[in-house]
């Protein structure tokens, strides 16, 4: 089972932005998830979705997460 997401350093709050951010591409988003998922803080199922949604930009990863109730892999613990 995967962390929670845990924002210690700068580089970890840029990727959670891009991570959340509705006005960037799907891949960059998926990028970001890539950054927290080997990391070990999110799961196979949540990365899964940004790669999905990583050819739609306008896709909300967002969403399709709450509807999987995989959304509180994405919220960060501090």
């Amino acid at each position: 089972m995967p962390e929670m997401i845990r924002l210690e350093s700068d580089e970890d709050r840029c990727q959670y932005a891009l991570l959340r951010e509705a006005g960037e591409t799907g891949r960059t988003r998926y990028g970001a998830a890539m950054y927290f998922y080997m990391r070990g803080m999110i799961g196979p199922e949540t990365l899964e979705v940004y790669r999905v949604c990583s050819g739609l930009d306008r896709e909300d990863p967002i969403a399709t997460l709450n509807a999987l109730g995989l959304a509180h892999e994405i919220r960060p613990v501090n």
